[in-house]
């Protein structure tokens, strides 16, 4: 029992993330304010929970704003993809839509981690959401369950914790998808995502 009140034990861990899931969610909502970089935001606090809160390496605001400078045309143009949804979900365009949606929730971990041009992007995230369509599928049912929540249920308070714990536990899912796309390190040197 006393190493759950110790400053290295259980308890402190906990609130320890919990605070740094706060911190990155109110990064996100700051960096959302620009309709255009909600995608470079999605894209920031997926990277720094999954590097920061998950892994335990580096600060949570440094490699949010890290990851924000890093994707912020992949960012752009994700912003430009959920509008181009938007658009065609009005019009009731549904294979458009479908398609858009089952690559949208592997996007957003695939280009926090690798350095790819946007169109070598769409295509690995192409095969990931297909190799993995139950990932994928978890992914899109949590993130519409999560909006609407957000929305109508829980208190408007909630959404400066909601987005950044809502990334941590799907980065249970997609970090062992990304992990078989990751090309091994060289020199046997260890990455941050490396468990």
């Amino acid at each position: 029992m006393k190493k759950w009140f110790t400053m290295e034990g259980h308890l402190y861990e906990w609130l320890n993330r919990i605070g740094n899931l706060i911190i990155i969610s109110v990064l996100f909502l700051i960096g959302c304010i620009p309709v255009f970089t909600i995608g470079t935001s999605l894209i920031s606090l997926y990277y720094a929970v999954a590097k920061s809160i998950r892994c335990g390496a580096g600060y949570p605001a440094g490699e949010f704003w890290r990851s924000w400078k890093r994707n912020l045309w992949k960012g752009i143009l994700l912003s430009v993809w959920v509008l181009l949804l938007l658009f065609l979900l009005n019009y009731r365009q549904w294979p458009a839509v479908a398609v858009l949606a089952i690559l949208l929730p592997m996007y957003i971990p695939a280009a926090s981690r690798f350095a790819l041009p946007f169109g070598r992007l769409i295509e690995l995230t192409l095969v990931m959401s297909v190799r993995y369509f139950y990932v994928t599928l978890l992914l899109l049912i949590g993130s519409v369950a999560v909006v609407l929540l957000q929305l109508f249920v829980l208190p408007a308070v909630c959404i400066v914790l909601v987005p950044g714990l809502y990334v941590y536990l799907t980065t249970f899912l997609t970090e062992k998808v990304l992990r078989a796309y990751t090309p091994k390190a060289k020199d046997g040197q260890k990455q941050w995502f490396d468990e």
